[in-house]
C-alpha cells in the first residue's frame, strides 16, 4: 500500500499567519504526491494541538505526517512524541520550517509564501524516504574532559564534580588559573585576580572528584557522547608534586636565568621555577630546553641545593 502523508500547517499563532498566505500553502500541499490530508491549526505544540494532531493521524490512517511550523531544534521532538501516542514509528516525521526560514526572513508576502512551499514540497518528498528506526541505549561514561584550566575550565570542572561526575582539567601550562593571573584587578570591581580565583584554585586542586593534569596537552579525541577516547600526552615536570614542599631552595641554587613569560619578559626566572608568586599547584618545574644537566654540562645544582636532596623531590629522568 501506498504511504499516507498528512500535512498539517500551524499558525504559530499569528508568527507564521501573519507573514505566509497559509491557505494557499495548504491547497499546494493538497496536490503533492502522497498526501492523503491537509489540515491547519492554530498552536499545533500546544497540548490540544498534539491530541488534535494524533487524533487525526488515527483517523485519517496515515503512514507518517508533515509539520508546516516552526524549527525542528524547538519542537522536533514534541512531534514524535505525537507519532508514539499515534501508534506510529517516532521517525515517520519531519518538521517544514517555514516559520525562521520563511515568515521570519521574509518582508514580502508573495516571496515568504513561496518559499514556504518549496520547504513543503521538500519536507514531503523527504518523509516519504524515511525509514523505521528505532532508540537505542548503549553503555555510557558520564565522567569529564575538561580541556584548559582558565577562569571557564576552572568553573566548568566545579560543576561536573558538584553533579557528582569525576573530571580530568587538562592544562598546557605548568600551573592553572590562565591568563586572569596576568591581570593586576579585573574591571569594573577592580577586584585583585588572584585573590578573586586563587580560592577556585585551590578548591580544584583538593576536590577528589577532579584529576589535574598540568603540562600537558591533547594528542587525539576519537569516539562519540559518553564514549570518547582521549588521548593525553602529559610532559615531564621533573619536581615530584607529591613530596616537593614549594620552599624554593632550588631557585638560588639555579645558575640559570632566562625571561619569565608570565610577565612578558619583564622579569627574570631560572631554569626551575614557578611562573609566578602564588601559583597553583606550588610547586616548580625544570624547563628541559635551558638547564644545564641536560647539555653536556649535567648539572644537579637544583637538586644539591634541595633540602632533602634526593630522586624523591627532583628527578632528571
Amino acid at each position: 500500500m501506498a504511504d499516507r502523508i498528512g500535512v498539517y500547517v500551524c499558525e504559530c499563532g499569528t508568527n507564521i499567519a501573519e507573514a505566509v498566505d497559509l491557505e494557499d500553502v495548504a491547497t499546494f500541499a493538497a496536490g503533492l504526491p502522497g498526501v492523503a490530508t491537509v489540515k491547519s491549526h492554530r498552536l499545533l505544540c500546544s497540548e490540544e494541538g498534539c491530541q488534535f494532531l494524533a487524533d487525526d493521524i488515527g483517523a485519517s490512517e496515515l503512514d507518517r505526517f508533515v509539520v508546516a511550523g516552526c524549527s525542528p531544534k524547538e519542537h522536533e521532538a514534541t512531534f514524535r512524541k505525537v507519532c508514539l501516542a499515534a501508534g506510529i514509528n517516532p521517525f515517520f516525521s519531519h518538521l517544514a520550517n517555514i516559520r525562521e526560514l520563511a515568515a521570519w526572513a521574509t518582508d514580502d508576502k508573495d516571496r515568504a509564501t513561496a518559499k514556504a512551499k518549496s520547504y513543503l514540497d521538500a519536507a514531503v518528498r523527504r518523509v516519504r524516504r524515511h525509514e523505521p528506526l528505532e532508540v537505542r541505549e548503549i553503555d555510557c561514561v558520564a565522567d569529564g574532559l575538561v580541556i584548559g584550566a582558565g577562569v571557564a575550565g576552572i568553573e566548568a570542572a566545579l560543576v561536573l564534580a558538584q553533579k557528582g561526575r569525576k573530571v580530568t582539567l587538562v592544562e598546557t601550562k605548568p600551573h592553572i588559573g590562565g591568563q586572569v593571573l596576568q591581570c593586576d584587578e579585573i574591571f569594573p570591581t577592580m577586584e585583585c585576580s588572584s585573590c578573586m580565583l586563587e580560592p577556585k584554585l585551590d578548591e580544584v586542586l583538593h576536590d577528589e572528584r577532579i584529576q589535574v593534569l598540568t603540562n600537558a596537552e591533547v594528542e587525539s579525541v576519537l569516539g562519540y557522547y559518553g564514549n570518547f577516547i582521549v588521548t593525553v600526552k602529559k610532559k615531564a615536570r621533573y619536581v615530584s608534586l607529591e613530596n616537593c614542599i614549594g620552599c624554593g631552595a632550588c631557585y638560588s641554587a639555579c645558575p640559570v636565568e632566562a625571561p619569565n613569560d608570565f610577565d612578558e619578559g619583564l622579569s627574570p626566572r631560572k631554569a626551575i621555577y614557578v611562573s609566578h608568586s602564588g601559583a597553583l599547584p606550588n610547586v616548580p618545574i625544570i624547563d628541559r630546553d635551558i638547564c644545564l644537566h641536560f647539555s653536556e654540562e649535567g648539572c644537579t645544582a637544583c637538586r644539591d641545593g634541595c633540602p632533602f636532596g634526593d630522586d624523591e623531590y627532583i628527578n632528571f629522568e
